[in-house]
Order: C-alpha cells, then structure tokens, then sequence
C-alpha cells in the first residue's frame, strides 16, 4: 500500500478517565439526594428548635378529593406530625401541620399501610376539595411499611 503506517500510541497518564459505572452514578445521586433531605430537614426544624421523634416515608397523601401529586418525609412529633403536600392541579407545596387533639375517627390499617382521619372543620387551602361533614372525606396519611404505621400510631396514641 501507498499510505504510510500509523504511529502505535502507547496509554499514557494522561487518559481520559473512565466514565463509572451505573452503581457508582446511582450511589453519587442517592448520597446528594440524601443531604439535601437531610439540609431541608435541618432547616425546618431551626424554626421549632425540637426534632422530630420519627420519620416516616410516605407513598402518597389524600386530603377529601385531592391526592398529593408527590410523597414527601412525615416528620412526628409528640403533639403532630407534619409534611409537604404537592397540590395536583396548582404549582404549590402546602406545609400540613396535623394536630393529634384536632384529629377525629382516627384509623389505622395494617394491611394498606394508611392512617386516616378527620379535622373537624374546614382547612382554608382546601376549601371545595375538603368538607369534614361528607361521609367520603378524610386526610389520609400512606405510609411505606407496616412498621411506619405502627411506630406512627404508638406516638399518636400516648
């Protein structure tokens, strides 16, 4: 052939590194998620000055006919639980401090992992989707694991 043979480059120092591996990548993103969860909750809890004496992950949120578009951390203290309700049909974030005295027909199922209840007058970010006298409409609480739910409801019922 007319062509002149390529030179042979050996690997040098200077390589570009690897790309890693999807488990790495993973792992990166479920630490930076992680401390941002944690710098969120360290920043509502500076208001209050008290921590939460659990923390449950939830699957989901019903407030009378609205589901929470996301799940958020349940944060329970001795005298409330509070989270984040994603509205589903408006870009807002509604902070849910649920009082245990204001909770009414309190109910926990084990098997679906819920917690239900009722506050016994109107809650003015759901006004039209929330009516404490239809039979239908409670607050319900979905929890992740059988052992949430019991954690929850032992600090509930003290």
């Amino acid at each position: 052939s007319l062509r002149k043979p390529k030179p042979i480059v050996l690997p040098s120092a200077t390589q570009p590194q690897k790309r890693p591996s999807l488990s790495e990548q993973l792992l990166r993103i479920g630490n930076g998620a992680a401390a941002i969860t944690e710098n969120l909750l360290e920043q509502n809890n500076e208001f209050s000055g008290i921590k939460p004496t659990l923390v449950v992950t939830s699957k989901g949120f019903v407030v009378g006919k609205l589901r929470s578009r996301f799940p958020s951390p349940v944060q329970v203290y001795p005298d409330r639980c509070e989270y984040i309700f994603h509205h589903p049909y408006e870009n807002s974030q509604i902070k849910m401090i649920m009082k245990y005295g204001d909770m009414r027909q309190k109910e926990f199922s084990k098997n679906k992992r819920l917690f239900q209840f009722k506050i016994d007058h109107d809650l003015c970010q759901y006004i039209g989707d929330y009516n404490y006298n239809n039979k239908t409409h409670f607050i319900k609480l979905e929890l992740n694991s059988e052992y949430d739910l019991t954690r929850l409801r032992d600090i509930i019922n003290r």
